[in-house]
């Protein structure tokens, strides 16, 4: 009953999203955690674990010549995202992120991220984050040629 009321005040993503089965990441990137990545409790901090996976989707998008900014014709909106922790991680320490791409429609995806300590090999973090592609008015565009065929 309690999970009832709960979820039916949830948004969307959270009541129906079920994180994708993922057989093939389509890069792998090691962060260092570093002084101004932690928070007051001396470990990754949730806003900058955010910031390690934004920079790590910026590496990948630049392998096809991408950005947010420039994503062909538009650009990428953030309409979704969740993160599921199971450790803190800590200064000097490496992680390693996996990127899947995932859910590809006309014009958007989600990307599917592991996060993993490099020398334990302990998960760190999973997380997914839905992306739309829009025009310079905000109404969505198809994704690029590009990404269409790296992904596909």
């Amino acid at each position: 009953m309690l999970m009832e009321a709960l979820s039916s005040k949830m948004p969307r993503f959270f009541q129906s999203h079920i994180p994708p089965v993922v057989d093939k990441f389509h890069d792998q990137i090691l962060l260092d955690i570093r002084v101004h990545d932690l928070n007051y409790g001396a470990h990754l901090g949730g806003i900058e674990l955010q910031n390690l996976m934004h920079e790590s989707r910026l590496r990948l998008f630049n392998k096809y010549g991408l950005s947010e900014l420039n994503f062909g014709e538009g650009s990428l909106l953030l309409t979704e995202m969740w993160i599921k922790l199971f450790r803190s991680a800590f200064l000097g320490q490496i992680l390693e992120f996996k990127i899947a791409v995932c859910s590809i429609s006309k014009v958007r995806f989600e990307l599917y991220y592991e996060i993993s300590n490099v020398s334990t090999k302990e998960k760190t973090a999973v997380s997914v984050m839905e992306f739309v592609c829009v025009d310079s008015q905000g109404k969505p565009l198809q994704l690029p040629e590009v990404f269409c065929k790296a992904f596909l």
